[in-house]
């Protein structure tokens, strides 16, 4: 698999890989704490640089959060 941390290093975000193969991968960030940006609840990139990110509601806030 990935290298990738569990938390981000204030550990506001859980960090997942959810896919990873020979080529592609997506890693999501999602909201580990209450002092993560309610905005930018599940953040994401994958290996074509692709980012995306929802509110706690599922609406899509990637150009707010990224």
């Amino acid at each position: 698999g990935l290298p990738v941390a569990s938390r981000t290093p204030g550990g506001h975000y859980a960090l997942s890989v959810t896919l990873a193969d020979a080529a592609s991968y997506r890693i999501v960030a999602t909201a580990a704490s209450e002092s993560a940006d309610p905005l930018c609840q599940v953040l994401a990139i994958d290996e074509s640089g692709r980012r995306t990110a929802t509110d706690a509601r599922g609406a899509d806030t990637t150009g707010r959060c990224w």
